[in-house]
């Protein structure tokens, strides 16, 4: 009712197991009615499915959250995909020959689960590479800082400062704690050659 004091709709839509107010004790119906009184009209719309999953935003959170970036597109229709700035990094991974486009923070960045997934990264002018992308903690750092790098390949440009779209395709592995750097780059060299395939 407060919010109807700012705003005067004519219609309103809302999924059938929508709820509001008060410990969300209310759903459609009731909304329906506050219409009549407030001269709106409420519409239901039925909840899609895709084998037997219902297909809300919670779903796709847990997902999402899972690493189950493919459970994640049958339900949204589209890969998940984020944008954000590059930022400026330690260089580790370039002096390893393997260089990474670090994220600052993306929305939608601490909703995806931890790991290693392959993907796409869309660049500013809108060019499109194959990318291993690893999100989490890297072991080969001291601050405990939570990153989302992605691995262009076949790609040696200089990012930082621009936008770019990084796409979900699927989940390759867990993240793991490497004992030396040497161990940590080969198994990323492996993942990046294994990527390298066509």
């Amino acid at each position: 009712r407060e919010l109807l004091t700012r705003v005067a709709p004519n219609n309103v839509w809302v999924g059938e197991d929508f709820r509001f107010g008060k410990e969300a004790h209310a759903g459609a119906e009731e909304l329906s009615a506050l219409g009549k009184v407030h001269g709106f009209e409420t519409h239901m719309f039925s909840l899609q499915r895709t084998d037997g999953e219902k297909i809300s935003s919670s779903a796709i959170r847990r997902a999402l959250i899972s690493g189950d970036v493919c459970l994640a597109k049958e339900l949204l229709g589209r890969s998940y995909s984020l944008t954000g700035e590059v930022a400026k990094s330690r260089g580790i991974g370039k002096q390893h020959g393997i260089p990474t486009a670090n994220l600052k923070d993306p929305v939608g960045f601490r909703i995806i689960g931890d790991g290693v997934y392959r993907g796409t990264v869309t660049t500013q002018d809108g060019q499109t590479y194959r990318a291993g992308i690893f999100v989490g903690t890297p072991s080969n750092t001291s601050d405990n800082s939570r990153v989302l790098e992605a691995h262009l390949v076949g790609f040696d440009r200089d990012l930082v400062g621009e936008k770019i779209t990084v796409t979900f395709d699927n989940r390759l592995r867990d993240v793991f704690i490497a004992q030396s750097d040497d161990q940590l780059f080969e198994t990323i060299g492996q993942t990046v050659h294994d990527l390298a395939k066509p």
